[in-house]
Parts: C-alpha cells; sequence; structure tokens
C-alpha cells in the first residue's frame, strides 16, 4: 500500500469519538478516540 485512501480509512476504523474542548493551563485541548476494527481504541 502506497497511499493511504478514503476506502482503505473506511475499512481500518471502527468510529471516532471527539469530546468536547477545555482549557488546561491556557491552551484549548480536545480528546479525540480512533476506534480500529479488529482492535479497538490504542492508547
Amino acid at each position: 500500500m502506497k497511499e493511504l485512501t478514503k476506502p482503505i480509512l473506511n475499512e481500518l476504523i471502527d468510529k471516532v469519538i471527539i469530546f468536547d474542548a477545555e482549557k488546561v493551563g491556557g491552551k484549548r485541548m480536545q480528546r479525540i478516540d480512533i476506534y480500529y476494527r479488529f482492535v479497538g481504541l490504542i492508547s
């Protein structure tokens, strides 16, 4: 595989969860969890 295309991503990723943004130390931080098929969440 030379290129990561949208159809390939659709096969690899099960779901994406985006959390509310918050300020930490004066900076805006936002948590995003990506769940992969057959693997789950990789932390």
